[in-house]
This record gives C-alpha cells, structure tokens and sequence, in this order.
C-alpha cells in the first residue's frame, strides 16, 4: 500500500461494521432501527441510553440462561419511549443474540398488545433486519385474529 492513500470502505464492510455494533450494543440497534416503526425523528435524551445500558446488562443473563442479579422498574412518563424500546426493540434485539428466545409480552389492552407485536414484526421483518441478520433463521408464524 502506497503511503498516504486513503482506502474507500465499501458499502458491504460498513453494512457488516453496522451489523456487528448493532448485535454488540442494544442503544446502537434502538438507533438503527427506530426509523422502521417510528416516522418522526427521534430526540435521543440520555435516559434512553441508560435504559438500553440496563437492558444490556440484564440481557446477558437471559442469554445464558443465568438468575438475574436483579429485578427492573421502569418509572419514566408516558410517551418516553419507554413501550418502544423494552417491548418493540428489546424482543428483536435478543433474537440477534439467541434465536432461540421466546418472549412474552402484554399490556393492559389486546389492541396495544397486536400493535406492538407488529412493530416487532415490522423490525426483524425489514430489509435492514435481514441483512443485518443473514445467519439467523426466523419462523414468521401467521397473525392471530
């Protein structure tokens, strides 16, 4: 290599670097992907950075089938992004770290339930999901009612 010339990155390295940030870190994949279920630009505040920090920690836990150290509350007002990322974003990032994960997730209302439920279809069914994602399999079971 010459000295002092600049190497371009391709679109394929960058979209791997992006793919591995977004397995790495949970805030990186909540930005990523925000843009697929929410229009509006997001306003990145620091406790979505925390909130995702904490749900990485927990995450090692689930993952490898360990007791969790501890329980979390989350007490932010509504219309905080808090339903976005801990029941949308949260689901489809642990499938990046283990397929093989179930989920439960409810809310007090069936129509909040299928909506979120969609969202999370919506993540882990988009382009940017599935080339992030070529070595995972997913089994996309039909909608209920």
């Amino acid at each position: 290599m010459a000295k002092g010339k600049i190497i371009q990155p391709t679109n394929e390295l960058l979209d791997k670097v992006q793919a591995l940030m977004c397995r790495k870190r949970f805030y990186c994949f909540v930005e990523t992907f925000w843009s697929v279920i929410i229009p509006e630009e997001p306003v990145f505040n620091w406790h979505i950075a925390y909130l995702c920090e904490e749900l990485q920690k927990l995450a090692y836990y689930i993952v490898n089938r360990l007791p969790k150290p501890y329980d979390i509350i989350i007490n932010i007002p509504p219309g905080t992004t808090k339903s976005t990322i801990v029941t949308i974003m949260f689901p489809a990032w642990l499938w990046t770290q283990d397929p093989s994960l179930r989920v439960i997730s409810s809310s007090y209302s069936s129509d909040v339930s299928l909506d979120q439920a969609q969202k999370s279809k919506d993540i882990i069914t988009s382009e940017r999901y599935e080339g992030a994602e070529k070595v995972l399999t997913f089994q996309i079971l039909p909608s209920v009612g």
